[in-house]
């Protein structure tokens, strides 16, 4: 099993709390890593809060919530390299080798207070010896809601709404609120959709099934110098709301993501290897300017007997080129599909990724002896934006001779807009370095087995936000130096002792430096 710092043990012989989980088993039809978690590790608490493409990650605890708004989630590592839940939920299942959490104290201490709610550790694959090897897999998913929320239907909402009023106010029958009788039973036996409408706005919006698909290409080999693996990973997942062609954009949701991973392993002595790791991740989401629990609470919310979501010009108002959308009254009610449709967002995430990794067997010195020097560079940029319009909203002018709709009134013709403003939205920016230096001794002799390990560890990370002042801007800085030691008589009988000292440089210095031990 993959351990701390990328070591490997024998799950026999571990003390800390430490899980494994077969990769297989997280190949699931989703295109969230995150999500695959749920309900296949003890001691791991996940669930999910959206199900909506680029904003479904789980949340998920590995030690409980001790520390509510602050450091609830464990720390995640990539071949050793921190990652955000974001970065781990969208690695390719394909790509992961193995998959390891560090649960308890013991396992984690190393890490010092950045492992304090666990750890997660993954490693990607490796280039195998031999001729190269071509790996293919395609994926096309139909995706529809868990579940259909049930809601009366307007003439029933008509009639509980008549009745809950006329139980206060007996004689509130001239009240504006309260639906006539008339109008309940015109809109039940729809005379006209217009006058009397009855819209279903969950229906209006979204429809029953939508289509993801995904794509993995990966091909590896090599030979007694240089193996490699290189792997694409294709994604796109599309939303539930309905097309509407009255605008000439998309504002449904679509997320699509691109992977690019590649290992390449350097033989360059008997005793010295060097690995080179790349990754590129780049996603881009468009959807519209309210998020999918948004649009749905929007329809809800909006009276489904006063007006039609959207209406057609009619012969006489044939020169209006806009989106006519239905309002009442003064226009003071909400329209969920105006708002849905009026516009677009877009967000764009880049994360590039560099990693050096030297081991060196060290067994000219001693049996059992070998060092390891690291080097990640990460590069991430993020930026999101809306395009929108002010909707204009119109009722129906009935004439009074034919008693047929022939022409709509524009509510607010001062306020509404034919063209798309621009929105700015947030931005990030987040330059990561990061060095590792480590020598570990593993050794056995007769009956005893000797391991242990000193690490030292470095971390700057410099970040532009959007709002950006003197202090935000500032680098953040982590120094490290941990270790463990184990010693096993028999493979029945364990003792070990594991230390951190951390510091980071937003403490006083008073109070910089943590020291973390363990013994066992």
């Amino acid at each position: 099993m993959v351990t701390a710092f990328g070591q490997r043990a024998r799950k026999r012989d571990l003390i800390g709390s430490v899980s494994s989980i077969n990769p297989g088993e997280l190949r699931i039809p989703a295109s969230n890593l995150t999500t695959a978690l749920q309900g296949r590790i003890a001691g791991m608490v996940s669930f999910q809060r959206s199900g909506e493409p680029g904003a479904d990650n789980a949340d998920f605890f590995i030690r409980g919530v001790s520390t509510f708004g602050v450091n609830q989630r464990p720390l995640m590592l990539v071949d050793n390299m921190e990652v955000s839940a974001d970065d781990l939920a969208r690695i390719p299942v394909d790509d992961i080798e193995g998959f390891s959490i560090l649960r308890d104290a013991t396992a984690s201490a190393v890490y010092g207070s950045r492992g304090a709610n666990g750890v997660i550790l993954v490693t990607t694959k490796k280039g195998q010896e031999g001729p190269p090897k071509i790996f293919f897999r395609g994926e096309q998913r139909i995706s529809s809601a868990t579940q259909q929320l049930e809601i009366a239907d307007p003439i029933t909402f008509m009639k509980m709404n008549r009745e809950a009023i006329l139980t206060r106010n007996p004689l509130g029958g001239s009240d504006a609120n309260v639906y006539s009788l008339e109008k309940i039973d015109r809109t039940a036996a729809g005379d006209d959709p217009i006058l009397y409408p009855a819209v279903n706005w969950l229906d209006y919006i979204t429809r029953d099934v939508t289509t993801t698909r995904k794509f993995n290409l990966g091909l590896s080999g090599g030979g007694q110098v240089a193996t490699y693996n290189v792997s694409g990973d294709y994604s796109t997942d599309n939303g539930l709301l309905k097309i509407n062609p009255i605008n000439d954009f998309n504002s449904n949701v679509k997320f699509n993501v691109y992977n690019l991973r590649t290992n390449v392993n350097l033989n360059v002595t008997k005793t010295t290897s060097l690995t080179a790791r790349f990754n590129l991740n780049v996603q881009d989401y468009n959807g519209p300017p309210v998020t999918g629990s948004e649009a749905f609470g929007l329809a809800l919310r909006s009276n489904p007997v006063l007006f039609q979501p959207v209406y057609e010009a009619p012969a006489s108002q044939s020169w209006i080129k806009h989106p006519m959308f239905g309002n009442f009254g003064e226009g003071g009610y909400l329209n969920a599909y105006a708002q849905i449709v009026r516009g677009y967002s877009e967000r764009k995430r880049s994360n590039i990724y560099f990693q050096l990794d030297l081991n060196q067997k060290l067994s000219f010195i001693t049996e059992g002896l070998t060092y390891r020097g690291l080097l990640n560079i990460t590069r991430n940029s993020y930026f999101s934006q809306q395009r929108t319009y002010a909707p204009f909203y119109y009722t129906p002018i009935q004439n009074p001779e034919t008693g047929k709709v022939d022409r709509f009134q524009n509510i607010n013709p001062e306020t509404g807009t034919e063209y798309l403003n621009f929105v700015p939205g947030e931005r990030d920016q987040a330059a990561i370095l990061y060095a590792e230096s480590q020598f570990s001794y593993n050794r056995t002799f007769g009956e005893h087995n000797l391991s242990a390990m000193v690490v030292g560890t470095i971390r700057d990370n410099v970040q532009t936000p959007e709002s950006y002042t003197l202090l935000n801007t500032l680098p953040f800085r982590n120094v490290s130096l941990s270790g463990n030691a184990t010693y096993s008589f028999k493979e029945k009988y364990f003792a070990q002792f594991t230390f951190g000292y951390n510091a980071s440089e937003r403490f006083d210095e008073k109070f910089r430096w943590g020291f973390f031990l363990l013994l066992e």
